[in-house]
């Protein structure tokens, strides 16, 4: 319903494209937060 509403793929990797494995879903935090809690993931891919 997500993609199809909002044009775009939820399991799709910003960054690269790949397929993501959905593993749970997260309510009651803000965008800030979320960016906070992987921001660690992120910079560890792209060293």
């Amino acid at each position: 319903m997500y993609q199809h509403v909002f044009k775009v793929d939820p399991l799709a990797c910003l960054l690269c494209g790949k397929k993501l494995l959905f593993a749970g879903m997260n309510f009651g935090l803000n965008r800030k937060e979320l960016m906070a809690r992987h921001h660690d993931l992120v910079c560890l891919r792209w060293r």
